[in-house]
């Protein structure tokens, strides 16, 4: 379905699933000690 029909409602709940996530993966890396790779494809430490 096209982003254009989606709901706000419904497109405002995939951003903040999608907030949650990258926050777990960051606190994963962190706990690891290791990198995790940004968005954009660039490495950051957490």
């Amino acid at each position: 379905m096209p982003w254009e029909t989606v709901p706000e409602l419904s497109r405002q709940q995939v951003v903040r699933l999608l907030a949650e996530l990258a926050a777990r993966m960051v606190i994963a890396a962190g706990r690891d000690g290791g990198e995790f790779r940004d968005g954009d494809g660039s490495v950051g430490t957490a």
